[in-house]
């Protein structure tokens, strides 16, 4: 990770200057004492401080050259940062001073948003850390919380790190619909027992703002379809591999199911032997605890990393098949109420508890033969652009057009335009629900209205079902699924080690 001190600060004594430089300036224009006319003179002196009276060292003018490069940039960045701070505190000076010219300077202090955070170029607000922190803390009212600092450290890097995923997929172009949106926050009401509208009041009684629990499941949802591209496509499963799962005698698929709670204590990028003995001795010191019967998810809001620590470390019911591949050795042969780790991988040590566990399913399925044309919103095509378009082709199809032909020419599912939507032999939860639940009203031969699922737009058609004991081919399916499963968790953490390595994030302790 690109920290202030490892990037932005200057480069040893030729930026020291030119950093008090910035910062008297910077402490001038955002003490709100000068007047609106006067803020561009304030914004020039501020990049003249900067950029023009750069220190350079006084040695051979090839060095000279080389370090003024290397100061330039780093106060360049610097100033980047310092002006996004600007951009976040200033408006807020503006209006304090505006509405009340005769305001003291300490009332006016209490009204600023404080940053909690920079990551990259976008800032993260003490508001939003402190809404967090009492989200965290309504949701464990039950629970002893970590101290009230390392609560604020574990909750301040998660939303550094949400933060930074969603810039990212912003520039993928990874957007949720209001429909989309509005589904999962039906679905999460029915999981309570209520309708949307009790939803709402129901938060707004605990004192939840229902617009940003709104925008806390937007953003949960694009992150997990950033997590699901960017992931899956760093999987690859070789056909070797699903012939050796197939042939093990334990990996009957779907036999056993485990609920786990996680831990995970990290170790960075490229560690020195010393980061990784202090993390092993972190980690034997959690997992000893949790051996003498401390709460685990105490112990996981306080000390793990992983996606799931605000959750109390909670991964919740995975198969045999689908433990990620540094448990299958240990959670088969754990009891529950159990506690294994510390496990080694390039994440850091892990420490898992099995809280459940339960048998297996029948294996006798009903497989629907299904194809289907996806039209996706984008820059050029909106959501209401979209769902005309899917109406339209609807009708064409409804009118006598050739479905394989169309969606050849529109779908903007690339795995399957080229058998014209064909989505071969679909088994009950390899889709999404809404797709499935559509699919599953259809008839063979019938053709759907089209369906919102948070990929877009679906005009689905059925051509056939049969009920099947699990075949090969489908056997080898299952099986690299299961494989692709058991690598994500592994996957996601590495993933998340290297975006997190590139980013510039600035922790405002």
């Amino acid at each position: 990770m690109k920290t202030a001190a490892g990037v932005c600060a200057p480069c040893s004594a030729t930026g020291t200057m030119a950093t008090q430089r910035m910062m008297s300036v910077v402490k001038a224009v955002y003490s709100c004492s000068s007047p609106l006319k006067d803020w561009p003179a304030s914004i020039l002196a501020l990049v003249t401080a900067v950029v023009i009276p750069l220190p350079f060292s006084k040695k051979s003018q090839d060095s000279k050259n080389v370090k003024a490069t290397t100061s330039k940039r780093s106060a360049l960045r610097h100033f980047r940062h310092l002006f996004l701070l600007g951009a976040v505190i200033t408006p807020v000076c503006w209006a304090a001073s505006a509405a009340k010219p005769a305001q003291p300077a300490a009332a006016v202090d209490r009204q600023l948003d404080g940053v909690a955070a920079i990551v990259d170029d976008d800032v993260v607000l003490n508001s939003e850390l402190d809404r967090r922190i009492r989200m965290v803390q309504q949701r464990f009212k039950d629970k002893q919380l970590p101290p009230y600092d390392q609560l604020r450290h574990q909750v301040l890097e998660q939303l550094a790190m949400e933060r930074l995923q969603l810039s990212l997929a912003k520039q993928r172009g990874i957007r949720i619909s209001d429909n989309e949106l509005n589904a999962a926050l039906t679905k999460t009401a029915a999981a309570n027992n209520m309708d949307l509208l009790q939803f709402k009041n129901a938060l707004e009684a605990e004192g939840t703002s229902f617009d940003g629990f709104r925008e806390e499941v937007r953003n949960t949802i694009t992150i997990q379809k950033l997590q699901q591209q960017a992931v899956n496509s760093r999987i690859h499963i070789s056909d070797s591999e699903v012939k050796q799962l197939m042939q093990n005698p334990n990996s009957a698929f779907g036999s056993l199911k485990f609920q786990l709670h996680h831990i995970l204590i990290p170790i960075p990028e490229n560690p020195s032997p010393k980061q990784i003995d202090d993390a092993q001795a972190k980690a034997m010191q959690v997992y000893e605890d949790a051996k003498k019967g401390a709460d685990f998810d105490q112990l996981a809001l306080a000390y793990s990393s992983s996606q799931t620590a605000l959750e109390g470390g909670d991964m919740g019911w995975k198969s045999t098949a689908e433990l990620p591949s540094i448990f299958t050795d240990v959670v088969p042969t754990m009891g529950v109420g159990d506690v294994a780790g510390p496990i080694r991988s390039a994440s850091g040590f892990h420490i898992v508890k099995l809280v459940d566990r339960q048998g297996a399913p029948n294996t006798v399925i009903e497989q629907t033969h299904a194809r289907h044309i996806l039209l996706t919103p984008s820059a050029i095509r909106d959501e209401a652009q979209t769902k005309a378009l899917a109406d339209r082709l609807r009708q064409r199809i409804s009118n006598g057009e050739d479905f394989a032909k169309l969606a050849k020419e529109y779908t903007d599912d690339l795995g399957s335009k080229v058998s014209g939507g064909d989505l071969n032999w679909v088994n009950p939860g390899q889709t999404v629900p809404a797709f499935e639940q559509a699919m599953n009203q259809l008839q063979p031969g019938e053709v759907s209205q089209p369906i919102h699922t948070e990929f877009g737009w679906h005009i689905i058609q059925v051509l056939e079902r049969r009920k099947e004991d699990m075949s090969k081919n489908m056997l080898e399916a299952e099986a690299r699924n299961i494989l692709r499963k058991r690598r994500y968790e592994e996957e996601l953490q590495n993933w998340l080690r290297e975006i997190q390595a590139e980013a510039y994030i600035d922790y405002k302790y």
